[in-house]
């Protein structure tokens, strides 16, 4: 790729090593200008164009400096690489660039290091320019976009957080380094490892997960390195470990929060020595493995609290990937529910409304996509309706703690529309039977009560009855009540 960089001097003179230096390398195509005014000109025209700007620090005969231009500059494009490169050393217009929030501070007569520190504003400018044309498409194109991305690692979404897992993930498959998954139950961190183990060369190969924290810790070591027959009382036979069987291909440590110290530090001597011994074997079995691990827990404060080694979090952190919760990335429900459907009623009699995905995207997910998938396999399987509405939804999607006597916490106002319509209705018909029920006491007469409400007396006998109350000669009486 051939990267444009905006070059910006007052002495042409001064300029000349430089742009000869330059048009030695086929990557940067250089645009040299003269003065503070043409470079804004320049900027201006393209402002995404320029992978970096070089900037002389004194622009005298325009009154201005390096660190003033620069300012300008980041009005154009907050996001521009902006180098100073200079004849002048001196304090103050190093301390000046550095508060304009300018990339590098060079002498002219490093052109070399002045190079380098062109090739490492590289990186940052494709990444600005992935966002730009992210953002230029529109939500329906954009997510669609989305959607592809993620069917290629067998991964249902369409969201942007998601997309920057997909980038981590297609970027370090084909690497050996291990890669830490962290992430809350249930957002999909073994789906995440086995897209990583089918992406990369070793897809061939065994993928292996073991869930280190659903395995008693007498039992954990064994698991992953296996045992001699009389290791240990009960070892009637030989057994061959995870890390023996994922020979070649990928070990996909779960709950690795969950691991005792022990073993941690005999993990992080496999994971330094590609070796380990079996229990109750002296002889070193070599590996070649790719380690992924995952965590609900957070590791830097287990490190802190001493339950966690450092130089393991370290080892096992080489390449995080962050998975973020259902709540954080609504644009996933819809293409997941869709996806859930069709895994649990694949004839396609049943349909879940529009309307209700509006109560799911309102809901909090404590259990993420896990949860997710759980709540659209009751309702397909339990509902007697082909047309599955917010009326078949558990009663955990409806807030609770409701007060008669406080709006506010009567009402869940971060819901969608309909939902508060919904609670809006109960709330009055709640507010109407209390008044109701206040003036029918107050009278003691039903004629003077219904004509005081403006409602006819059948009507008012009618609604007494269905709130499970009668009316006689000692007044209101609750229904269970009189029964006694």
């Amino acid at each position: 790729m051939n990267y444009k960089i905006l070059i910006a001097d007052d002495n042409p003179h001064s300029m000349v090593g430089l742009q000869t230096e330059l048009e030695h390398h086929l990557d940067i195509q250089p645009v040299i200008v003269g003065s503070a005014k043409a470079a804004i000109r320049e900027l201006k025209k393209d402002p995404f164009g320029f992978a970096a700007i070089v900037l002389d620090f004194h622009f005298e005969e325009e009154g201005t400096n390096g660190a003033i231009l620069a300012k300008e500059l980041l009005n154009v494009n907050n996001k521009l690489q902006i180098i100073i490169c200079t004849g002048d050393m001196k304090k103050d217009p190093v301390i000046e660039s550095l508060r304009a929030r300018v990339s590098d501070f060079i002498p002219k007569s490093e052109i070399n290091t002045l190079i380098s520190s062109i090739r490492r504003c590289f990186p940052h400018y494709d990444e600005t320019i992935r966002s730009v044309r992210q953002n230029e498409l529109s939500p329906r194109t954009r997510f669609a976009q989305n959607e592809r991305h993620l069917r290629e690692l067998g991964i249902i979404g369409r969201s942007d957080e998601m997309i920057q897992v997909y980038d981590k993930v297609k970027k370090s498959a084909d690497s050996k380094v291990t890669v830490l998954i962290t992430g809350e139950c249930g957002t999909g961190k073994e789906l995440v490892a086995k897209s990583l183990h089918e992406q990369s060369s070793r897809s061939h190969r065994n993928f292996v997960p073991i869930n280190c924290g659903a395995i008693p810790d007498s039992l954990l070591e064994s698991e992953l390195f296996g045992h001699e027959k009389g290791a240990f009382t009960g070892a009637m036979t030989k057994k061959i470990g995870k890390f023996e069987l994922a020979h070649g291909g990928t070990i996909f440590l779960d709950e690795i929060g969950d691991m005792p110290t022990h073993l941690q530090a005999k993990l992080l001597r496999v994971l330094q020595e590609e070796a380990f011994y079996p229990v109750g074997s002296n002889q070193m079995k070599k590996v070649d493995v790719r380690v992924v691990a995952a965590t609900n827990v957070n590791l830097e404060r287990a490190v802190k609290d001493g339950k966690f080694r450092e130089d393991l979090y370290y080892r096992l952190k080489v390449i995080s990937v962050s998975l973020p919760p259902l709540r954080e990335r609504l644009e996933d429900i819809e293409p997941l529910v869709v996806h859930f459907q069709t895994k649990y009623d694949p004839t396609g009699e049943k349909r879940i409304l529009y309307k209700t995905l509006r109560y799911f995207r309102s809901h909090d997910w404590p259990g993420n996509v896990r949860e997710l998938e759980n709540v659209v396999q009751n309702l397909v399987t339990l509902s007697v309706d082909n047309e599955i509405g917010p009326e078949n939804l558990p009663s955990t999607f409806f807030k609770e703690d409701l007060d008669i006597r406080s709006l506010d916490g009567k009402l869940n106002f971060s819901c969608d529309y309909t939902g508060l319509e919904k609670q809006l209705k109960e709330y009055a018909e709640e507010v109407k039977r209390e008044y109701v029920l206040a003036k029918v006491r107050e009278d003691r007469s039903l004629r003077q009560a219904s004509s005081k409400i403006g409602m006819a007396k059948s009507t008012l006998q009618i609604k007494l009855k269905k709130w499970g109350y009668t009316f006689n000669d000692t007044g209101l009486v609750r229904e269970d009540v009189a029964g006694l």
